[in-house]
């Protein structure tokens, strides 16, 4: 799998260990996940191509409502005059 997706299913492990040589990510993967759950974080793993896909759709989707919903353009260029992000949280005034 890592050979058809360039090796983008250990993008997280290449964020948190850039100058790791990438035949060890599949051996970090699991170190990571494992501290994930010591720490109480959420993380997510798709263990079928076709169930990364299907996630990245619904996750476009859900961020294309946001911008909808939220009464914003599709230009993200700039944030809306009250401070948010489509999807995001409110953010402090400044």
């Amino acid at each position: 799998m890592a050979w058809l997706l360039g090796g983008l299913n250990f993008q997280v492990e290449h964020h948190l260990l850039p100058k790791i040589c990438h035949i060890n990510f599949p051996a970090l993967s699991k170190v990571v996940e494992q501290c994930c759950k010591d720490f109480g974080i959420r993380y997510n793993e798709h263990t079928t191509f076709a169930a990364g896909i299907a996630s990245h759709y619904r996750w476009l989707k859900e961020m294309g409502r946001a911008t909808v919903e939220d009464g914003g353009s599709n230009d993200k260029s700039t944030p809306p005059a009250d401070g948010r992000f489509a999807g995001s949280a409110r953010l402090p005034a400044t």
